[in-house]
């Protein structure tokens, strides 16, 4: 399985005139378990748990406010990162490929674009 998370965020200050980005991504490629069931006309469901995701967090910023007031400025920071909710247990189901009954390829994002992406792609080919 490939899994990748991405967070951005641009947030600009009420009172002052500040703004603060964020973005985080991780990745994961390796091996998971999952549950598969398949029906008779194709249709297949696969259910798995995120694996751990590991990637980088990157924050900026600034922030100004009128004499006699100061502003804290946001310290930047470019750190490790890693992303594993437990809790968070897609599913990806569909139509199966005729014309390759005993395998699965399929990669579905979940989340809003260039915001907060959760993006899996599964290969799966059935044992003989």
């Amino acid at each position: 399985m490939e899994a990748e998370e991405f967070i951005a965020s641009d947030i600009k200050g009420g009172g002052s005139r500040g703004t603060h980005q964020q973005k985080a991504s991780a990745q994961y490629s390796g091996e998971v378990k999952a549950s598969v069931s398949v029906s008779r006309d194709g249709r297949y469901g696969v259910g798995f748990e995120l694996p751990r995701m590991v990637g980088t967090r990157q924050t900026s910023g600034s922030c100004e406010r009128p004499a006699p007031y100061k502003c804290q400025q946001p310290i930047p920071t470019h750190k490790p990162w890693e992303f594993n909710d437990p809790r968070y247990m897609p599913t990806i189901s569909g139509d199966g490929d005729p014309n390759k009954p005993n395998e699965i390829n399929e990669t579905r994002t979940w989340g809003e674009p260039g915001h907060l992406e959760h993006r899996v792609t599964v290969n799966l080919k059935r044992c003989m």
